[in-house]
């Protein structure tokens, strides 16, 4: 009986695994493909697509780099686009680590009277949909003027209350007298907090990086309503714009798109898990 269950538990793990990664090693494929029979066979699934089945092609017909070459060096408002989500993404992940560790390290280590009720309200602002805070954001970043600027997205970016979520909840298992040892030694509050905290928090620093980068990176409805030159829209924006002008090449254009959250993952994700799982830390 237990061997049975360990085996439907393994064919649903993999029936699982294969629905989450069959779409992506489609569009994988289909980037290697000439850009003039991507194009026919985008026409052949729009012409039978009222028919109800759609006709799944798991092959490269004539193998070809060109969607890239199109990509890369033809289309170079893609990489403008690449760049502006590098940036936005790398900004919005520095400085929101930087202030959320602050808070979470002042609200975790130190006895402070009201420091439950801060924790509570970035718990309440954590489970806020984005559609309530971005009114509050856009008129204070319209009174500042930075409206239509980069700096509008950075700032609407950098004050989420994730990081001070889940540092809070690493952080709250160290013991007060590593700190006080630092102190004793000639160190300061801000030393014990980068020679010593934050060293012992690397996985949950991780865990929060990847989320804020992944977060950052496949942005949509900001950009949209702080930004109205389009040569300062991040790509995920772009990419689903229809007057991006892509084409046949957008197969490729989606595979780039991915590989930075996907290299993050792969490089970090044995502390992203333990990041994670902060409740098991004692």
């Amino acid at each position: 009986m237990k061997r049975c269950r360990s085996c439907a538990i393994a064919i649903l793990q993999s029936a699982i695994l294969v629905a989450a990664v069959f779409p992506l090693a489609m569009i994988s494929i289909y980037s290697f493909e000439l850009p003039r029979n991507m194009q026919g066979y985008i026409q052949a699934m729009e012409d039978v697509r009222n028919a109800g089945t759609v006709p799944v092609r798991i092959y490269v017909q004539e193998f070809s780099l060109a969607q890239y070459y199109h990509v890369l060096i033809q289309h170079t408002e893609y990489i403008r686009l690449y760049a502006n989500s590098i940036v936005y993404s790398m900004a919005i992940t520095a400085v929101q680590l930087l202030l959320g560790s602050l808070v979470a390290f002042s609200i975790s280590c130190f006895h402070l009277k009201f420091r439950n009720a801060v924790y509570m309200l970035y718990v309440v602002l954590m489970l806020m949909p984005f559609q309530v805070l971005i009114v509050p954001n856009y008129f204070m970043l319209r009174w500042m003027r930075l409206l239509n600027t980069p700096y509008a997205l950075i700032l609407s970016g950098v004050f989420g209350p994730l990081t001070v979520f889940l540092l809070r909840q690493y952080m709250v298992n160290l013991p007060f007298s590593l700190i006080e040892a630092t102190a004793i030694d000639g160190g300061n509050y801000l030393s014990a907090y980068r020679y010593v905290v934050m060293p012992l928090c690397k996985p949950a620093i991780v865990a929060a990086a990847a989320l804020l980068f992944a977060d950052a990176w496949n942005m949509v409805e900001q950009p949209l309503v702080l930004l109205q030159d389009k040569s300062l829209y991040p790509l995920s924006l772009a990419l689903v714009d229809a007057a991006f002008p892509l084409g046949e090449s957008q197969y490729a254009a989606i595979v780039l798109f991915t590989i930075p959250p996907l290299l993050l993952y792969l490089y970090h994700h044995e502390d992203l898990i333990l990041g994670i799982q902060v409740g098991d830390m004692k």
